[in-house]
């Protein structure tokens, strides 16, 4: 399947409506997917896609099963999707909080008229300014407002590394604005829920905005740089926003890889997917092998070690070996059941089969097709119920003249 690949920006702020069916649900199962591999690789706690991390393949099994368990149990078909963009915003959200209620300042020099008897500081700047204006005296000079060019210091938070701070947060405001309130995690009541904190973490984040718009950095122009600076380098909250920026920069290549390869990566998130729910199935145990999570250039999630997996089963008299391989578009699993004949175990039977993910796949388009749309879906009703109130926003004409009316018969 060849579709095209819409604009960045279309995908960044959720514009769903200037896209194609086929385009929009191609995006549904990329941030589906997404939201998978995210919760599979840990990224919770601040592991960037960029990098690789060492653990054992229970644990990413562990952390595999927490992405798709709400789904399994169909209980949170409208939650909040941690696509990439959505985890860039909860990796900066607490760097960003620290800049904002203690943004870095610079001393800066102003040159401005002033009345002549607050002038503060005079020097070369002040004489030529003089020597420029008309009249032989100083009172002639400075007639008739009575000013002088006077240099002040004053600090500012116009700086290199706020600029990189407001373009990353202008950023994650705008894909907050469309994600967070067609998600349901907003009605939800499971505070233990790990979506559930994630989202009130992203609320407070979205909420920042009002700080920013009631200080200094409302003026600070957004402004991506391509070099670092000494606090962008140092301070550890300028340093994650400078990470964030740097991985929103190279976001879009990756986007294309996984577009273009989304169908074949499928297959390989499928595996770990079935793995992780094989070792949550009552009974089962696994044999545990250490390996580390990459990443490919083409978005593939890997896992080194579990090319073939072992989980044991234990049963009454008997004992199961089972092993998962991956193999092109699907499957081999090879199981080996040995019996216990007076405490030995022996081997009974070996059983032998292929098992296509073709279908598999389609049905998880389906899936993620259909949490996207009941996601729109939900959105659309909260807007009908909640309209959206601004201040200064007045009635249209005719609702304002039955209120008017109203108001009249009131009194």
């Amino acid at each position: 399947m060849s579709i095209d690949f819409p604009k960045t920006e279309y995908l960044l702020t959720n514009r769903m409506e200037v896209l194609s069916e086929e385009q929009r649900r191609w995006s549904g199962l990329l941030t589906f997917r997404e939201s998978i591999v995210n919760c599979a690789a840990g990224r919770y706690v601040g592991l960037l896609k960029d990098g690789c991390r060492e653990m054992f393949l229970s644990e990413f099994l562990d952390s595999t099963y927490a992405g798709i368990e709400p789904f399994l149990n169909s209980r949170c078909h409208g939650m909040l999707l941690v696509d990439d963009f959505i985890f860039i915003a909860g990796t900066a959200s607490k760097a960003l909080k620290n800049i904002v209620n203690s943004p870095s300042s610079r001393l800066i020099k102003v040159e401005e008229q002033v009345k002549y008897n607050k002038v503060t500081n005079t020097g070369i700047k002040t004489m030529r300014w003089l020597a420029h204006r008309p009249g032989s005296t100083i009172a002639e000079k400075i007639a008739p407002s009575n000013k002088v060019l006077n240099v002040s210091t004053r600090f500012t938070l116009d700086t290199k590394e706020n600029e990189a701070s407001m373009y990353l947060y202008g950023i994650v405001y705008s894909v907050l604005s469309n994600r967070l309130f067609k998600s349901e995690c907003r009605s939800c009541r499971d505070h233990n829920c790990m979506h559930k904190r994630h989202f009130e973490e992203l609320e407070n984040l979205y909420a920042l905005n009002n700080t920013i718009r009631r200080s200094e950095l409302k003026d600070v122009p957004r402004v991506r740089h391509s070099i670092q600076n000494n606090k962008l380098m140092c301070d550890p909250n300028y340093k994650t926003v400078w990470d964030c920026n740097l991985r929103l920069s190279r976001m879009e290549q990756g986007m294309r890889a996984e577009w273009s390869n989304l169908t074949e990566i499928l297959y390989s998130d499928l595996y770990y997917c079935i793995l992780s729910v094989i070792l949550h199935s009552k009974g089962v145990k696994l044999h545990d092998v250490a390996g580390e999570i990459t990443f490919a250039e083409d978005g593939r999630l890997e896992f080194t070690g579990a090319d073939k997996v072992t989980f044991i089963l234990h049963g009454k008299n008997e004992l199961r070996r089972i092993t998962v391989s991956l193999y092109g578009h699907g499957i081999a699993v090879r199981t080996s059941t040995l019996k216990n004949h007076n405490g030995v175990y022996g081997m009974e039977a070996v059983r032998e089969c292929n098992i296509d993910l073709t279908p598999c796949v389609e049905a998880l388009e389906e899936i993620a097709h259909a949490v996207c749309t009941e996601a729109e879906a939900s959105s659309e009703t909260a807007a009908e119920t909640q309209p959206l109130q601004t201040e200064g926003s007045e009635l249209p004409s005719a609702q304002q003249e039955e209120h008017e009316k109203s108001k009249g018969g009131e009194k």
